[in-house]
C-alpha cells in the first residue's frame, strides 16, 4: 500500500532519489587603502540526476556572509572630505540559479 501524501510515484519507495549537496564556502582577501580585507562567500548547490548524462543544478550563493562594510578607498585630497570614505565594499546579497547539462 502506498502512502497518498508520499511525493514519490508508486513503485518508486525503495529507490534513492540520486541527489548531492555540495556545500562550498571560499574567504577572500583584498589590500584596500585602509588596510587589508577578509571577506567569506557561501556556495550551496544540489544537483538532481536524471536518465543518461542529464542533470539539473540548483544553487544558491550568498556574497559577503558576514556582511562587513570595508571601505576600499579614502579621499586623499586635503579639504572638508580628507579621508572619508569614497567605495566601499558591497553588502551582502545572494544569488540563485540553476543549470541543466544533458
Amino acid at each position: 500500500m502506498t502512502d497518498p501524501t508520499s511525493p514519490r510515484p508508486p513503485g518508486a519507495a525503495n529507490r534513492p532519489i540520486p541527489t548531492t549537496l555540495e556545500p562550498a564556502m571560499t574567504t577572500r582577501t583584498s589590500a584596500p587603502a585602509t588596510g587589508t580585507s577578509t571577506t567569506t562567500d557561501l556556495r550551496v548547490a544540489r544537483t538532481f540526476k536524471f536518465g543518461g548524462a542529464k542533470r539539473l543544478q540548483v544553487f544558491m550563493e550568498v556574497f559577503n556572509v558576514p556582511n562587513y562594510s570595508t571601505v576600499l578607498t579614502v579621499n586623499e585630497t586635503v579639504g572638508p572630505n580628507w579621508l572619508q570614505p569614497q567605495i566601499i565594499d558591497q553588502p551582502r546579497h545572494f544569488q540563485f540559479g540553476a543549470q541543466f547539462d544533458f
